[in-house]
């Protein structure tokens, strides 16, 4: 079984791409049960992916923010900064990275490299 911040890659099969990545999201309990770190671990285990199989685009729906009960403001800033640091580790010519929220996303500012540190 896979753990709560782990991701694993198989054939799309008939699905119109050539990978689907799988990966097993925290439960949000209430912030002290180290959410964010596992929800960070999430997102860099798929960049791994990413970066191993040479994929060029990818679409991430929201992790964890459904029946896992992780606060969508939270998880958001989570996802761009782990985004914004992994670009670069997985930087490929043509690599896009979408992270995409519910439909009741509220925007925010990307985080500024004094907040990913």
């Amino acid at each position: 079984p896979l753990q709560a911040w782990q991701a694993v890659i198989t054939p799309a099969y008939n699905l119109p791409a050539q990978f689907v990545i799988h990966a097993v999201a925290p439960i949000y309990i209430d912030g002290t049960k180290q959410e964010e770190d596992k929800l960070s671990s999430t997102y860099i285990s798929i960049c791994r992916l990413i970066r191993s199989h040479s994929i060029t685009s990818i679409s991430i729906p929201s992790i964890a923010t459904g029946i896992y009960q992780f606060p969508i403001s939270l998880a958001s800033k989570i996802a761009i900064a782990i985004a914004t640091l992994k670009k670069i580790w997985i930087l490929n010519a043509t690599l896009r990275l979408f992270v995409l929220m519910t439909t009741n996303f509220t925007p925010i500012n990307p985080p500024s490299s004094a907040d990913i540190q």
